[in-house]
Formats: C-alpha cells, structure tokens, sequence
C-alpha cells in the first residue's frame, strides 16, 4: 500500500536490493585479492548502521525508543514479488522471494509432485501445524 501511495502520489519506484552487510570490515575481494570497490546501496547501507549505532547509543531525548516496540521483522507489510503479491511479514516475505522458487523445485522433484499436487498443498496450515 504504501508503496502504490509513493508510486502514485510522488511518481517514486521502490526497488529492492539485498546488500552484503559489514562491507565497511570485511572487504570484498577479487581474484587478484584487490579491493573491489563498494556499490551505492553498498555505502548507503555503512552509513545507516553508522547512524543507528549513534542513534542508539544516544537517542535523541523526545525520540527514545519505546520499551515493548514492534520488531520490524514482525510487521505486516504489502510486497509484490515474482507476479505474486502478499501480505506477511517483511522476514516471510524475504524468505519466500529469495528461497521459494528452488524449495518448490526441490519438494516437487523429492517427493515426485506434479504442479498441480503441489499448489494443492495448503502451506499455511501446514505450517501451523508442524511449526
């Protein structure tokens, strides 16, 4: 939601991109062992945890975080993905972007389903119930 509320109201396209973190200590090497250089999200990504690190350390005093606050893992948020668009956590929803293709491919080929087996399966009460 809100991303279709920044595509339309200030013409803004969110993209998302997973970013290797601690590139600011462990560097990334090529095959000659030379530094490569940091992408833009990349340094972006080094100064956010250096302003939440400061943050932390001293919130400013009308700012302090609250003691019982809401994990940002466990918010629900809107995502589409891959032609699909759900409603989850944001930790679900990473999980099924980056491994869901291959876990279907790999469960279809063990057990020898056929598409139409697997997307009989309901996966979320599945889910609840083993886990």
């Amino acid at each position: 939601m809100l991303e279709d509320e920044q595509r339309n109201t200030h013409n803004i396209e969110i993209q998302y991109q997973w970013v290797k973190g601690h590139q600011d200590t462990k560097l990334i090497l090529d095959k000659e062992g030379k530094r490569l250089p940091l992408s833009k999200a990349a340094k972006i990504n080094i100064d956010c945890d250096k302003q939440a690190r400061e943050y932390r350390r001293k919130p400013e005093e009308n700012r302090k975080p609250e003691k019982n606050q809401l994990m940002p893992t466990e918010v629900k948020v809107y995502f589409p993905s891959k032609d699909q668009i759900s409603v989850d956590t944001i930790d679900d929803q990473i999980m099924k972007h980056r491994h869901g293709g291959k876990l279907k491919k790999k469960l279809m080929g063990k057990f020898h389903w056929s598409l139409a087996n697997f997307q009989s399966i309901d996966w979320k009460n599945h889910g609840d119930a083993v886990g």
